[in-house]
Formats: C-alpha cells, sequence, structure tokens
C-alpha cells in the first residue's frame, strides 16, 4: 500500500515534514532513493500545520510523530500507512522494516534535560523522582494513549541513546549526501 500511494500520480510525491533538516525530512529522501521516484519533502513549522494539511489534501503524506495525528487516526480523517515501530496504538499498520525499509525506523524520544552543571547528586535525585512518576500506573496510562511509549534509565544509558539515534540519523543524511540549507 505505501509503494502504491507513491506510485500513482506526481501530486502523491510531496510528503510533509515537521521540520526542515529532521529524521523525517531524511526519512523521506531516503524512500525517494528506495522508490527511485521524485518523492519530496515538504518542510513545515512543526507537526500541526503539516497534519492540518494532509487534512486538506495539500500534501498526499506526512512523516509525522504518532500522537501528533492520533486524534485524526481515531475519526479516520487520515489513514497510518507504515510506523517506525510496531505499536499497539495502530494494529495491522506495518512497520518500514516490514516493508523491507528497516533504515526508516529512525526513532524520535523525549528526555528530561538540566543544566550541564546540575551535579551527580541533583542528576541522581531527579532521575529518581522521574523513575517513580513514569512507573505509576495512571501516568502511563496518559502516556501510551498518546503514542509515548515510557522508558526511563541512567544518565549514560541515555547518552548512548542520543550515540544510536545520531549515527542513524547519520547513515540517512550520508545516504542523501544531504547538505544543510
Amino acid at each position: 500500500a505505501l509503494m502504491d500511494h507513491f506510485a500513482k500520480t506526481p501530486q502523491s510525491r510531496n510528503i510533509a515534514v515537521p521540520a526542515p533538516g529532521s529524521a523525517p525530512e531524511f526519512m523521506v529522501g531516503r524512500l525517494s532513493q528506495k522508490l527511485k521516484s521524485e518523492v519530496q519533502p515538504v518542510a513545515y513549522r512543526g507537526a500541526a500545520p503539516a497534519a492540518l494539511d494532509l487534512i486538506g489534501g495539500q500534501v498526499s503524506a506526512a512523516v509525522l510523530p504518532v500522537g501528533d495525528v492520533l486524534q485524526y487516526l481515531k475519526t479516520g480523517r487520515v489513514n497510518a500507512l507504515a510506523v517506525t515501530h510496531a505499536t499497539p496504538l495502530l494494529p495491522g499498520v506495518p512497520s518500514f522494516a516490514d516493508l523491507g525499509l528497516p533504515e526508516l525506523g529512525v526513532s524520535e524520544f523525549l528526555a528530561v534535560y538540566g543544566p550541564a552543571k546540575l551535579g551527580d547528586a541533583n542528576v541522581a535525585r531527579y532521575n529518581a523522582a522521574i523513575r517513580q512518576v513514569l512507573a505509576m500506573p495512571d501516568v502511563i496510562q496518559k502516556l501510551e494513549a498518546n503514542a509515548l511509549r515510557p522508558s526511563t534509565g541512567t544518565p549514560a544509558q541515555l547518552a548512548q541513546l542520543h550515540r544510536e539515534a545520531t549515527a542513524m540519523t547519520k547513515d540517512l543524511m550520508l545516504a542523501l549526501d544531504y547538505k544543510p540549507q
């Protein structure tokens, strides 16, 4: 379905992304290479205007966080064609890996940050408090209902996650010979 969608007509080749120079823009560029098609990213200033233009038909597809379009998915105003990783919120929607495009499985994440001079003791105290909150069933339920998967770890684990995400995005940028604008 995903490949057919972009093969139909030239106007179906404009894909909204929430920001220029973002992982979704690189994903669209790689998709264009894989499809051997002129799929073009259309950069927006955030997910909300991109989602509205998708609904309005100004673009034929969008690469956006699931949470930003979940309300439109529930009402049938948009359809999910593929996701970076399978989610129980969208049963039956294939992942990019399922479609033979594992390099598009880039996943953005949210984290809590503090100033560099926060100090190890304060970092540990904040980390413990955040872990407590993210273990609360009502918090888990609210996050998951908005397509957010709560996860906790140490600052070292977060640094590792950053390195992995950076490497994956760098690989996409290199595959595209991306030049910042």
